[in-house]
């Protein structure tokens, strides 16, 4: 019975999924919190007066079976904190959800788990950065958790599944709604391969601060965290905030430091943030024992790819920028991360050439 209550609490209109979870826990079960007094819910438990009557009006003839079937069809089951396949990683937050939505195979657990995040505004360079990590992380069996923005999300979640990889959206919308729009084959691809999870049920309307609720379920899921780019201002820094208030591993791709779209990121790194140059660094410290393979070396960036055939001999970087016909603050960031990595030297004369014992 308690389960079934917990479901209709993640249904009740009346009830954001912050407001179900605090009365679970101040009232001391589900059942406590469906009969409890619309008086008492108002002066005892900060429930506002409109909020706490809807709510009474709305259990009254709330019948969860009237949920099941549109749920199924829309492929889309309810896991409470009573189910077995409940992540067990979310289970040691004092905020964990009352139960989430999932569309899709939900199997975290199996394997180590890494959120990969990051700025909407991702540059080709954090786009290349995350796409390379998706997709090194999927190759050794690693599943990658993201939140399907725009940018580095999305980037981090298509390389995984263009690998094979296993990938978990964690939304900051209802469960059957595709958020940004344009990404709706993505968030079909994931359903597919992986799963969607969400704590709103369906047809809740969004509000501005899910996203950032959510963020504290795509670090609490993980072992460790990459942030791969972020402004000042980035909302990818608060799930940082959240990983390192959990103990959480963090990870930081460094940037240019010419770009206010790295300032957030390169911030972090400056406060002590452990620099990933190489996912490679990343499996060992999840102790996946992979060395340097040709199926991983091919996982490099395309930009490095076409810096690296440009290294044959020794050249600067306004050559360089002359030859691949780059920006040359482009080439200057690119050969920075090269040389981070070991893939390029850096020589008398300020020019550089490629590591030939690492190519």
């Amino acid at each position: 019975m308690e389960e079934d209550i917990l479901k209709l609490l993640m249904l009740a209109p009346a009830l954001a999924p912050s407001l179900a979870r605090r009365l679970v826990r101040e009232y001391g079960s589900g059942l406590a919190v469906w009969t409890a007094e619309e008086t008492d819910l108002v002066d005892n438990h900060r429930v506002m007066k409109d909020a706490a009557k809807h709510f009474v009006d709305w259990r009254r003839q709330a019948d969860l079976s009237d949920w099941l079937d549109p749920l199924a069809n829309w492929g889309v089951r309810m896991l409470t904190l009573l189910d077995d396949d409940y992540p067990q990683a979310l289970r040691a937050l004092p905020d964990r959800p009352i139960g989430l939505f999932v569309r899709g195979n939900c199997r975290l657990g199996r394997n180590p788990v890494v959120s990969v995040v990051g700025t909407r505004r991702a540059s080709p360079y954090g786009v290349e950065a995350a796409r390379w990590i998706g997709s090194t992380l999927a190759q050794n069996s690693v599943d990658v958790v993201s939140g399907m923005a725009l940018g580095i999300d999305g980037a981090a979640h298509r390389a995984t599944l263009e690998s094979g990889g296993y990938t978990v959206a964690v939304l900051g919308t209802c469960i059957q709604e595709a958020y940004p729009p344009s990404h709706r084959a993505l968030y079909e691809s994931i359903c597919a391969s992986g799963c969607c999870v969400s704590e709103y049920g369906p047809n809740r309307r969004t509000k501005p601060y899910y996203f950032l609720e959510r963020n504290r379920l795509i670090a609490g899921l993980c072992q460790s965290l990459v942030l791969v780019q972020a402004g000042e201002k980035s909302g990818a820094l608060t799930t940082t905030e959240y990983a390192l208030g959990m103990g959480k591993e963090i990870y930081v791709v460094p940037g240019p430091i010419t770009s206010a779209h790295f300032r957030g990121s390169n911030q972090l790194l400056y406060d002590g943030a452990r620099p990933l140059v190489d996912p490679q660094d990343l499996l060992k410290d999840l102790g996946i024992d992979n060395s340097w393979s040709t199926r991983s070396r091919r996982t490099l960036p395309e930009s490095w790819e076409a810096l690296l055939g440009a290294c044959v001999e020794p050249l600067g970087a306004e050559d360089l920028a002359a030859i691949l016909d780059w920006p040359v603050q482009n080439v200057y960031a690119i050969l920075l991360e090269a040389e981070l990595a070991g893939y390029v030297q850096r020589l008398p004369g300020a020019r550089y050439c490629r590591n030939s014992g690492k190519v």
